[in-house]
């Protein structure tokens, strides 16, 4: 079945670019929920768009050789149309080991991939206004936001916060990743408050919360 993302953007909300504290209703879509078996198949033309404020399709690939951004399934070919987007994504010649946790040293991440980073995020921000400053125009500004590490240890290695926050629409903390298969007892999936149950001193900072207050 061809998959295509024009049936989202026809069902989503208008993408208006939100600013100031009003709340965000943000839901993922993976490519694989075509893959899966008997009713847990979802297709994009069956999502709901009253239940979010913000679709994020996951995900795309990008070209090594000439940087442009590859849909994973091929026929999608909405995702090729950004041909403004490829002059930006020149900046990942700044060898990053992984744009999801910049700095982090358990993945060997490159030194100065921190202010790199910080720098990527500055000029995307540059380059999304200068676009619709445009001649003939029509385009809403595109939404520039993040997914971010929920750990302080690597918030404090990949992020200069007060520029990134200053720079991005908005961003989502992976508070899912506080629990998973590597741990021994089980935990609520994104917990808003301190669990009772977390007695370990080391835990103390794992729930949403304590974490929102970082950024």
């Amino acid at each position: 079945m061809q998959v295509s993302t024009v049936k989202i953007k026809n069902n989503v909300v208008n993408s208006t670019v939100y600013i100031g504290l009003e709340m965000r209703v943000v839901c993922y879509y993976a490519n694989w929920s075509l893959y899966r078996e008997a009713m847990p198949i979802l297709y994009p033309d069956q999502i709901d768009p009253t239940l979010c404020t913000h679709i994020h399709y996951a995900f795309a690939d990008i070209d090594p050789l000439t940087l442009n951004i590859i849909p994973t399934e091929l026929h999608d070919v909405q995702w090729t149309d950004r041909h403004s987007m490829a002059s930006v994504l020149l900046y990942l010649y700044y060898n990053f080991k992984d744009w999801e946790f910049p700095g982090d040293r358990d993945r060997d991440a490159a030194p100065d991939s921190q202010i790199k980073f910080d720098i990527l995020v500055k000029d995307l921000y540059q380059a999304f206004n200068d676009e619709v400053k445009k001649p003939n125009n029509t385009r809403q500004r595109l939404i520039l936001t993040a997914a971010v590490a929920a750990d302080p240890k690597k918030i404090d290695h990949g992020y200069i916060v007060q520029n990134l926050c200053g720079h991005l629409d908005y961003v989502n903390i992976m508070t899912y990743d506080y629990h998973g298969k590597w741990d021994d007892v089980t935990g609520i999936n994104s917990p808003l408050y301190r669990s009772h149950t977390h007695l370990k001193h080391h835990e103390e900072w794992k729930n949403a919360v304590n974490i929102y207050n970082m950024y």
